[in-house]
C-alpha cells in the first residue's frame, strides 16, 4: 500500500458494504433470525459454510457500484489511494475464502486492490492518521480505526454514506 498520511486513504469493506453477504446469508438460512449481532451461531454458520466457495457467489449489494465509483472518482482527482479492506473468517474455516474474495473484487470492480486485516479486528493497522478513511459495516471496525486517528462511516447505505463522504471530504 503506498499511502502516506497527507494523501487521501479510502478502505472499503467488502461483506456487507460491496458484497451482500446479509443477503446470501438468508437465502441460505431462509431468513432465520440471527442472535448474536455479526457472529452466527455454530449451527448456522456451519449451513453457510457447507458452500466452501461462499464467498465466490455473493451477490452485489445495492448501491455498490455508486459507492465505488464515486471513492474512485475521489481519490483520482486528490491523487489519493483506493482499496477495499477484508477479512478472513472468524475461525479461519472457510478453506477459498482469500482467493474467492480476491476474485470476487476482480469480477466486479476490475483492477481494485484487496488487503486484508487478515482479521477484522486488525484493520486499523491499516490507518495512517486523519486521512485514512474506514467504510465499513461493522461499528466495533469503525471504534478501532477512529481510535488510531483515522475517519469512519458505518455503512447502512449508499444514500447515507454519499452524504457522509460529501461533509467529510
Amino acid at each position: 500500500m503506498t499511502t502516506t498520511n497527507d494523501k487521501i486513504f479510502i478502505a472499503i469493506d467488502c461483506d456487507d458494504v460491496v458484497a451482500d453477504f446479509t443477503g446470501y446469508a438468508h437465502m441460505v438460512l431462509r431468513g432465520e433470525k440471527l442472535e448474536n449481532g455479526y457472529r452466527f451461531p455454530d449451527e448456522q454458520w456451519k449451513r453457510l459454510k457447507d458452500n466452501p466457495r461462499m464467498y465466490r457467489d455473493l451477490p452485489l449489494k445495492i448501491g455498490a457500484r455508486e459507492l465505488v465509483n464515486w471513492c474512485k472518482k475521489y481519490v483520482e482527482e486528490h491523487d489519493g489511494t483506493l482499496a477495499f479492506l477484508t477479512a478472513m473468517p472468524r475461525k479461519g474455516d472457510v478453506w477459498y475464502a482469500f482467493q474467492d474474495k480476491v476474485h470476487w473484487v476482480d469480477k466486479h470492480f476490475p483492477g481494485m486492490d484487496v488487503f486484508f486485516g487478515p482479521r477484522s479486528e486488525d484493520k486499523q493497522n491499516f490507518c495512517k492518521g486523519h486521512n485514512s478513511i474506514l467504510i465499513d459495516d461493522r461499528a466495533d471496525n469503525c471504534e478501532r480505526w477512529r481510535e488510531a486517528g483515522g475517519r469512519a462511516f458505518q455503512y447502512k447505505n449508499w444514500e447515507e454514506c454519499k452524504q457522509w463522504l460529501e461533509q467529510e471530504l
